[in-house]
């Protein structure tokens, strides 16, 4: 009996380019990014589809749905008065506990499973 049903490629993680951070923050990365996924897709039309193609098309979508979401997540200026005062005041500081408590609502408010 098989332990895997699906291909290898089904879902494997999408590496980084070597010497490049995994997620940016450059603004102007990110119309790059989309243009080669328009690429990318054109190209599948043209040669039909094949599963790693696919695969790694879905991976490079994903991480720049998470690439451009990252910043909104961790900006805090927009919680309310209130939130810092259940919190504590070190919440307030990047890093802390009371920081990263609230970062883990937000994440989990957002649909992340694993935090």
């Amino acid at each position: 009996m098989a332990l895997f049903t699906e291909s290898p490629s089904a879902h494997p993680t999408a590496g980084a380019a070597p010497g490049q951070p995994p997620v940016t923050s450059d603004p102007t990365a990110m119309p790059q990014l989309s243009a080669e996924l328009q690429k990318a897709t054109a190209k599948v039309t043209e040669i039909g589809s094949l599963p790693e193609i696919t695969t790694r098309i879905a991976q490079y979508e994903m991480a720049y749905r998470m690439q451009t979401s990252v910043p909104e997540l961790t900006d805090l200026a927009k919680e309310p008065e209130s939130t810092f005062k259940l919190y504590g005041e070190d919440a307030r500081k990047p890093g802390t506990y009371a920081a990263n408590c609230i970062l883990a609502r937000r994440l989990a408010e957002r649909g992340v499973r694993f935090i």
